[in-house]
């Protein structure tokens, strides 16, 4: 493949936020400049999702830009957050983007399968007061734990989704260029650097695969997908020390991440076994005691345990 500053180069060149007047007419209609700005979050927010107005519907592969998320009537998580920034900034809202790293998923046998990353918009009504507005919720949230980031990063989200597109399709080099783009935007995301060794190994690049890892750990010494994939990479190369040394460390991060707890827990409930399920949600609530998925599972499983203690 070229160097990452050809690739650079030859990117498309992409403008999530833009917005042509004529698109903006139509919510002219609903919304103005004069209404309470509570008001005007909440109506945009109603006029791109209610089924009376545009109807926007949630696809997870669809990482458009505004324009292209009303002209579709379809987006995911960022190419809604996309869509209703612009506006919320045309009718004066302050409106930014956050980003929420989702709890990772394992497999049966403790292997990390994948690490999502979700993104919304927020609106800051006053310096007490904000309001979270998700694509998959007809009500707006007053809070959530998510970090606030500026239009690069997001933009950087952007071209991370395209490129985590195009390889899944074996489109190498498309992957690589599009990767050069969300890193020069988006430098400290660990996960742009990982996704990039993934790209390098897919095209038998295997010596950059191993420097992306690397740096992506470097970022991020928590960056599970860079370590697991470094892992398997040392692994399949035949180094067994170093496969090891990185395994090791992937499982003692695992046996303090509440959600790996957690991931075991859902198994278990999946096989009936209720007690099992009880003590590892139990184990997780002791890591993370904040989490309303572990108090919802565990109220669940209580459940369960009381029905069958009836029956």
């Amino acid at each position: 493949m070229k160097s990452p500053k050809q690739a650079l180069a030859e990117n498309e060149h992409y403008t999530p936020l833009l917005l042509n007047p004529g698109t903006i007419a139509y919510f002219d209609s609903y919304i103005n400049h004069s209404q309470p700005a509570e008001f005007r979050a909440r109506m945009l927010h109603q006029v791109l999702l209610s089924p009376a107005f545009l109807g926007i519907e949630y696809f997870a592969t669809d990482t458009l830009t505004a324009e292209h998320v009303l002209q579709q009537k379809s987006a995911n998580c960022l190419g809604f957050a996309n869509a209703y920034i612009a506006l919320a900034r045309h009718y004066g809202l302050k409106a930014h983007f956050q980003i929420v790293e989702k709890y990772p998923q394992w497999d049966r046998n403790g292997a990390m399968v994948s690490m999502n990353i979700h993104v919304n918009s927020v609106i800051d009504l006053s310096t007490n007061k904000r309001l979270v507005v998700e694509i998959n919720s007809s009500r707006l949230q007053g809070t959530i734990q998510a970090t606030t980031i500026g239009d690069k990063q997001a933009a950087g989200l952007f071209y991370n989704n395209l490129a985590m597109s195009a390889l899944a399709n074996g489109e190498h080099y498309k992957a690589y260029r599009l990767l050069t783009k969300a890193i020069a935007l988006f430098p400290q995301k660990a996960s742009f650097w990982s996704n990039l060794g993934a790209t390098y190994k897919a095209n038998q690049q295997l010596i950059e695969a191993e420097k992306s890892y690397l740096t992506a750990i470097a970022i991020d010494p928590f960056a599970y997908a860079a370590i697991n994939n470094l892992a398997t990479l040392y692994d399949q190369q035949g180094q067994t020390d170093n496969a090891e040394i990185f395994l090791t460390r992937l499982g003692k991060l695992r046996q303090k991440n509440p959600y790996y707890f957690y991931s075991l827990a859902k198994e278990a409930e999946l096989s009936s076994d209720y007690l099992l399920a009880k003590k590892l949600v139990l184990k997780a609530i002791n890591l993370k005691a904040d989490e309303p998925l572990f108090e919802d599972f565990l109220a669940r499983i209580l459940l369960q345990e009381d029905l069958l203690a009836i029956n």
